[in-house]
């Protein structure tokens, strides 16, 4: 039997619903194939199931990637609960219902989740998000870069192997065309669209320490670094080379 495939996962969004990215990390013997993708207009959930499910899928595809044994590791309890607390056991005998009787939300991404890990012996393990796990930080990293470019692309896409997607190089210059002033908007906006948020998150933090709650202030500081990394990595990638 194959040794297992560890597979860290992450999913971000910035105003859920809003433009939103994910990432994971497959890991066997030694290996790892990195997957990113996105949606202009998602959900976090909703990109954390889809990093899950496409890191199956890219598992599932090639017969050098297939293992019968997966461990998921995501910050996400939705989706750790939903397989170790039996929630999605629950859901289905009550006809994709949730205990109060109401439609379960994301029924298409956690049906599509369960047909990718039926071939396989699955463990899901919670991992503390924004706590040190270098793989987990990777990943966030990564989901939230994804969703720096979901704003300017039209549906959801998904890149294997290379973190930097289609999307985000659909929006570079070629090297023998000049930057459209179109693309060039684009980006400005991303940009102060990360702008933003890292501001609004700073000043939730400020608040947050007045009223003594130190460990949410430093959630929203971490936010809010995290957007202006990306903000940076944007402002670099438009930047044309001058060597």
């Amino acid at each position: 039997m194959n040794e297992p495939a560890i597979i860290p996962t992450d999913g971000a969004c910035s105003g859920n619903p809003g433009p939103g990215g994910f990432a994971a990390i497959i890991e066997m013997e030694g290996n790892e194939l990195t997957i990113t993708g996105g949606d202009p207009k998602t959900t976090n959930n909703r990109m954390e199931l889809s990093a899950v499910i496409e890191a199956l899928r890219a598992i599932n595809s090639s017969e050098d990637l297939r293992h019968s044994q997966v461990t998921i590791r995501s910050d996400s309890q939705y989706i750790v609960k939903a397989f170790n607390d039996n929630w999605i056991e629950g859901w289905q005998k009550n006809g994709w219902r949730t205990s109060k009787k109401q439609p379960v939300l994301n029924r298409d991404l956690w049906e599509a989740l369960l047909k990718e890990i039926a071939p396989h012996t699955a463990e899901f393990i919670w991992v503390k998000g924004h706590a040190g796990d270098p793989m987990n930080e990777r990943c966030d990293r990564l989901a939230v870069e994804q969703g720096g470019y979901a704003p300017s692309q039209d549906a959801y896409w998904v890149s294997a192997g290379n973190p930097r997607t289609a999307a985000s190089e659909a929006q570079e210059p070629t090297g023998t065309e000049p930057e459209s002033a179109a693309t060039a908007l684009s980006i400005l906006e991303l940009v102060l669209e990360r702008n933003e948020i890292a501001l609004t998150a700073v000043k939730v933090a400020i608040n947050l320490l007045d009223k003594g709650s130190t460990g949410a202030a430093r959630d929203k500081m971490e936010r809010a670094f995290r957007h202006l990394e990306a903000q940076n990595r944007l402002l670099q990638e438009s930047t044309p080379s001058t060597s």
